[in-house]
């Protein structure tokens, strides 16, 4: 997208500087080509060249601006040594000048930004630019997924990644030369693919040593068919280092900054706000509102027919999949005859699970078995690559968000039989997990019928479940 720059109203003093220029191809009998300048003021400069006759002007003044006028007056917001090159097409030939121009001061007032580019920099007199720094308490300020078919895998949860140096970075934005600067106190969060660069070697999101003091980044935002996107010159980036210096922009306001990003088919997404900012979504980490009102691990059994003290969860991720507590049994017989049980409808997200999270920890010292009673109805299509007879009983701590899978204890029941109620047990006896997980770790049950890994849908249903004592 090229930019025009307005200015108006400014007092002429002319300046005549006729400087060194080169005459390349002319055609025969043609004198040699010469650019004139005229200075209005230090930043506007008045081109005009001494052919006389016939041809057609191609001006290239260095800034980004283009003419086919024999005369025409460019303003230059920015310092700097400007590239200037005429061309003539005469019909005897090409005439050809080239030299250069030198703005020695800056004058924001000349430079005519978009809507998107003020509410990204705060404007030609915001002298000091406009900082951003990182959402981190609005749950999902990173995520990533996969772009076709898309899908989110995870997303961060309220201040998950204060560990690693990531929210102290402050990315400046300023108007004048279009300078970004990202103080990350000589340290960047590097995705665990491109450590490389850094020559670490890991298996995970490193912190790495980043030494920015010397760089030189510029940025810009140009328009495109299917939206506006954010680049960065000189190897600039949004403090999370993935290898790319440009981004979608999903959504600019005053106050937040939406960018995305696709990286061999996988889908990441940042949310910035601007420093200083009260976010409405922000979210006390270290508060659940999602609590199960259950106290003690012996309150936690359910059988859908009177009050319990367990909220349930369904996670679809807009997949589709739904949980229902207070859904009427469909098959009534067997070993469950009762009125009401939990309908689970896995959707298309790969990891749909229905799931609580409780104000006090699990120990699997003394509590170590899961039971209830579950119906896998043979109208779903169970094949080996999607839906699959299995289910599976999680523990994971809340706090963990996206990455509670990393330290979780699971057992699956595998082969679980159809058009039956069956009572399943999930016996963590043994489980191989660290001693201080054991005790004071686990806050949070998750169930997961059908498998993950897939996007194949199904419907299941279970019932009377509860934690039992060694």
């Amino acid at each position: 997208m090229k930019k025009n720059r307005i200015f108006a109203g400014l007092t002429i003093f002319a300046i005549v500087l006729a400087y060194g220029c080169k005459k390349d191809d002319n055609g025969p009998g043609d004198q040699p080509l010469e650019i004139s300048t005229t200075f209005i003021n230090p930043n506007i400069v008045i081109f005009s060249h001494n052919h006389i006759g016939e041809g057609i002007a191609s001006w290239d003044f260095g800034n980004g601006k283009t003419s086919d006028q024999d005369i025409d007056t460019i303003a230059y917001p920015f310092a700097g040594t400007y590239n200037v090159s005429l061309s003539v097409f005469t019909s005897s030939g090409e005439l050809v000048a080239t030299g250069s121009v030198v703005i020695t001061q800056s004058d924001p007032s000349l430079i005519e930004l978009t809507e998107k580019e003020i509410l990204l920099c705060g404007g030609a007199d915001a002298v000091n630019g406009k900082t951003w720094v990182w959402a981190r308490y609005v749950p999902q300020h990173m995520m990533k997924g996969q772009y076709d078919p898309w899908q989110w895998w995870w997303g961060a949860a309220s201040d998950e990644k204060a560990d690693f140096n990531l929210y102290d970075d402050l990315m400046i934005f300023k108007a004048v030369n279009y300078e970004f600067v990202l103080e990350n106190n000589d340290t960047t969060y590097v995705n665990v693919d491109y450590l490389g660069e850094f020559d670490v070697e890991g298996t995970e999101d490193t912190p790495v040593y980043y030494d920015l003091s010397e760089a030189d980044f510029s940025w810009a935002i140009e328009e495109r068919a299917d939206g506006d996107y954010l680049s960065f010159t000189g190897g600039g980036f949004m403090s999370y280092y993935l290898g790319v210096s440009e981004y979608k922009i999903e959504e600019l306001t005053e106050n937040e900054l939406t960018l995305s990003v696709i990286i061999n088919n996988v889908l990441w997404q940042f949310l910035f706000m601007t420093e200083g900012y009260d976010h409405p979504d922000a979210v006390d980490p270290d508060v659940n509102e999602n609590l199960s009102p259950a106290t003690s691990v012996d309150q936690m059994t359910d059988d859908f027919e009177t009050d319990a003290d367990i909220l349930w969860l369904f996670q679809a991720e807009g997949g589709g999949g739904t949980g229902d507590d207070e859904f009427a049994n469909p098959f009534q017989e067997g070993i469950n005859t009762s009125a009401t049980v939990y309908e689970y409808i896995k959707g298309a997200w790969e990891y749909s699970n229905a799931s609580m999270e409780l104000d006090f920890t699990i120990d699997l010292n003394t509590h170590d078995k899961v039971r209830m009673k579950v119906y896998f109805p043979s109208s779903n299509t169970y094949t080996a690559e999607g839906l699959k007879q299995k289910a599976a009983v999680k523990f994971q701590r809340w706090q963990e968000a996206g990455n509670a899978w990393q330290t979780q204890a699971e057992v699956i029941q595998e082969d679980v039989p159809l058009d039956t109620w069956t009572e399943l047990t999930f016996d963590f006896t043994g489980i191989s997990v660290p001693a201080e997980r054991m005790s004071e770790y686990y806050n949070k049950i998750v169930i997961q019928f059908g498998d993950e890994g897939h996007t194949e849908d199904g419907t299941f249903y279970f019932d009377d479940f509860e934690v039992l004592a060694k």
